[in-house]
């Protein structure tokens, strides 16, 4: 339950910061591109920095790390809004609180997964990984809508203060997390060698290559929620809050998904399900960036940092 407690409240604080960030980059330059360098930004720690969580967490205090990384995020956050309420903010400190927080996700994520059979009993341990992913897709829905939320109303400093008093729950709950039986951890060095040996195994299984190009694929190319806030302001108008809630979508649609494979079952055809659902994927974004009033490559100027509220 603390676990569960700890990844709730920072998976909401992190949506909301990501929303808050994604916002004021815009505010500030007016300008896409760098919107896309702020979340190419995000997604690099994970393939940089990720390598190095897996093996971390075999060699280190797995509960350590964790209260390191959400701590540091706390800093992170109240960073942000220290600069934002002496209103010396600009967009590099943004990208630099960005790639940190997502580094220190990439360390932690293995850690916190490594974690789960170690707090509760085996019978239970399918529950409680079902109920940690349903958690967190929850937070991830809350978090962005909190953060549209108070831009608009009380701006993008107290939703940072937010964020780091959203934080703080999840610390707390780590600090009181006891081990009831470890696991025993693998006798590995922290070096080279180990951290790659996860991607040799992958690049030998070609069902888990095959995973991890598709979800590369899809991601790279069809990562919409980049140009959320441009949709929000100057296609939609919808401001801050109606931004927060298109960037909580995704999570809707991924608790609906979690529900339908409960309601489904064994899927004798996994393989097949996960073609069919990312080509469908690619069928709405192809349908959605056509639709009218969808920004088009020089179909707008783009609107100087002065002219957003």
């Amino acid at each position: 339950m603390l676990l569960l407690v700890a990844n709730s409240f920072v998976t909401a604080g992190s949506g909301m910061r990501g929303a808050v960030n994604a916002f004021q980059v815009y505010q500030i330059t007016g300008d896409a591109r760098l919107l896309g360098l702020t979340f190419l930004i995000q997604g690099l720690p994970s393939l940089v920095i990720g390598l190095f969580g897996g093996t971390l967490a075999d060699v280190m205090d797995r509960r350590l790390l964790l209260r390191f990384a959400v701590g540091a995020q706390i800093v992170i956050a109240l960073g942000l809004a220290w600069l934002t309420g002496t209103d010396r903010i600009e967009v590099w400190h943004i990208f630099v609180a960005t790639f940190v927080g997502a580094g220190l996700q990439s360390l932690a994520s293995p850690a916190q997964q490594a974690l789960v059979p170690a707090t509760v009993p085996g019978a239970e341990l399918m529950n409680a990984m079902a109920l940690l992913s349903a958690g967190g897709q929850a937070a991830m829905l809350l978090g962005p809508i909190l953060g549209g939320a108070l831009l608009d109303f009380s701006g993008a400093a107290i939703a940072y203060l937010v964020d780091a008093l959203l934080i703080l729950p999840a610390l707390l709950a780590l600090a009181l997390l006891r081990i009831r039986d470890e696991p025993t951890r693998r006798q590995v060095k922290l070096n080279l060698e180990s951290i790659f040996e996860g991607l040799v195994f992958v690049f030998r299984t070609r069902v888990l290559l095959a995973f991890l190009l598709l979800d590369t694929v899809t991601m790279v190319i069809g990562y919409y929620p980049a140009m959320m806030p441009v949709i929000a302001k100057d296609v939609l108008a919808v401001g801050a809050t109606g931004l927060g809630a298109l960037l909580a979508a995704p999570a809707v649609g991924a608790l609906l998904g979690f529900v339908g494979v409960l309601l489904l079952g064994n899927i004798r055809r996994k393989g097949a399900v996960i073609v069919a659902v990312s080509v469908a994927h690619g069928i709405v974004l192809a349908a959605f960036a056509w639709t009218p009033g969808s920004p088009r490559p020089g179909s707008s100027p783009r609107p100087s940092a002065s002219s957003i509220p």
